[in-house]
């Protein structure tokens, strides 16, 4: 597998940031930066060479919208499993998720309304900052 997810990784990651609204943004702050610098070290770990391999393969099967969502779905269904700390399990998720990315086709639309999505997850209750929950993917 000769493919670097780390560009996508980061590209999904800071366009969700960018969703994102918090009341202490110095917090918020710190904690996307030590996520920022986990993210590029997660690809290494064996959770993260494990989800590689299982998403790289997958992303190639995508064909719409849905498929894509359900394997979004299907990543943080593993990810949450995996006895690491919450910031280790985030970088994951969008380790996950940039390999989806990678290979999927036409991803970047649905990329999009993920980074959307998830910003307004990773804000307090996840109302986002447009001030209302999203509902394109459930953690269910």
């Amino acid at each position: 597998m000769a493919v670097d997810i780390l560009p996508a990784t980061l590209k999904i990651f800071e366009k969700t940031m960018k969703m994102t609204s918090f009341e202490n943004s110095l917090d918020a702050a710190t904690t996307f930066d030590q996520l920022r610098s986990d993210i590029t070290i997660a690809p290494k770990s064996p959770e993260g060479q494990k989800l590689i391999q299982k998403f790289f393969f997958l992303g190639k099967t995508v064909t719409t919208e849905g498929t894509f969502n359900d394997m979004v779905k299907i990543a943080w269904r593993m990810v949450k499993e995996i006895p690491q700390c919450p910031l280790r399990k985030m970088s994951l998720l969008f380790l996950s998720i940039g390999t989806l990315c990678t290979t999927a086709r036409a991803s970047e639309v649905w990329s999009g309304k993920i980074e959307n999505w998830l910003g307004n997850q990773l804000t307090t209750g996840g109302k986002g900052c447009t001030g209302h929950g999203f509902t394109l993917v459930t953690t269910q």
